[in-house]
């Protein structure tokens, strides 16, 4: 509990926001307790952001600290503020607690909940030497159903391009390309 944190997973707590919750604190009148920043799934984003008061700290909340006022946030919710910053900005319209967050791709207007990009899919290249495709075409086509690659590259097609199984293979969902001769070398993409 309250060990270190790595530099990637470092949360900053402004002066203003440990200024704010040491007023929020001597106002509950409790002694020693912190504040508790977590993520949640909700709001009109995709995730919301909540703040509670908490005097226990759990096995996997990490403590950040400002000025002697104690931030808690679990590991779950820090995998999604990795690197925010928490601040507290009072202006004409209002006062808030704001998060800063190098995670979130967008944000709703009242800075309550926010969506993060979801990271790419990895692409599965495969590869398969035919040596005639003619010949061997069920054995191609049930490793397309097995192996189920977003991209095939078959070498050694031994076909022309007009006796390329365009149709059996566009059939299991697969653009073809193809450049081919009779009996030499081809590939097919």
């Amino acid at each position: 509990m309250g060990n270190m944190i790595d530099a990637p997973h470092q949360v900053t707590v402004s002066d203003n926001a440990a200024k704010r919750i040491a007023t929020l604190i001597q106002m509950e009148g409790d002694a020693d307790p912190m504040l508790r920043l977590s993520v949640s799934g909700g709001g009109c984003s995709g995730f919301q952001y909540g703040f509670s008061f908490d005097k226990s700290q759990q096995q996997d909340d990490r403590v950040f600290e400002r000025n002697g006022v104690k931030v808690v946030i679990d590991d779950t919710s820090l995998e999604l503020l990795a690197g925010a910053e928490i601040d507290f900005v009072e202006d004409l319209v209002g006062a808030s607690f704001q998060i800063r967050n190098p995670n979130a791709s967008s944000s709703c207007g009242c800075g309550n909940s926010f969506s993060v990009l979801s990271p790419p899919s990895p692409v599965k290249i495969a590869t398969f030497n035919v040596n005639s495709l003619r010949a061997r075409l069920a054995n191609v086509l049930d490793w397309l159903r097995e192996e189920k690659p977003d991209v095939a590259l078959l070498q050694e097609i031994k076909c022309s391009d007009a006796e390329f199984p365009r149709l059996e293979i566009e059939t299991l969902g697969y653009h073809a390309e193809s450049h081919g001769q009779k009996s030499y070398n081809g590939v097919a993409i």
